[in-house]
């Protein structure tokens, strides 16, 4: 079913309401994924940072399984925050870390928009900050190594001068 993004928040309260278990966004212009499958995680995700889902249609899709939790705490402040990209120099090689901090990815739960631009392709990445101080830390090295830009939460519930900072991203070879 198509959705704008306020229908989407309105169908994943209806998901959580009726027991739906998985969840599947797509966007047509842009492409979006997750492999959250809560769909009240997803929902807490989206309500706590809603510039992350730009206006527009996106589908959805979901199948009827029982939910694996119900984690009514999730905020702003479980999630990290981090800005990619992938670009092909005139030179010929790609420069960025998007597919390198994509595929390292793998363990967390995830939210990613990836949208064309002009100049090559920029990711959007929400990830579920992981519980663990070593787990927070191989996060934070993978972020400072592949992404451009990161934020981990620091309790402001805002990106601020105190917890945005920038990765080495820009320079990796894909």
């Amino acid at each position: 079913m198509k959705l704008t993004s306020d229908e989407l928040k309105i169908w994943l309260r209806s998901a959580i309401a009726s027991s739906v278990g998985a969840v599947c966004i797509t966007a047509s212009v842009i492409d979006l994924t997750t492999n959250i499958t809560s769909p009240q995680r997803l929902l807490k995700a989206i309500e706590s940072n809603p510039s992350f889902f730009e206006d527009g249609y996106y589908n959805a899709e979901h199948t009827n399984e029982k939910p694996q939790d119900n984690d009514d705490g999730i905020t702003f402040s479980h999630y990290v925050f981090a800005v990619t990209l992938e670009v092909t120099l005139t030179n010929g090689p790609v420069t960025g870390g998007m597919r390198q901090l994509l595929s390292s990815l793998v363990g967390y739960e995830f939210i990613k928009r990836i949208k064309k631009e002009n100049y090559g392709y920029l990711g959007y990445v929400l990830i579920r900050a992981p519980e663990s101080p070593l787990e927070l830390s191989e996060l934070q090295e993978l972020l400072n190594k592949y992404s451009i830009m990161y934020a981990f939460p620091d309790g402001t519930d805002s990106y601020n001068l105190n917890n945005v900072r920038l990765g080495n991203g820009i320079g990796s070879r894909a």
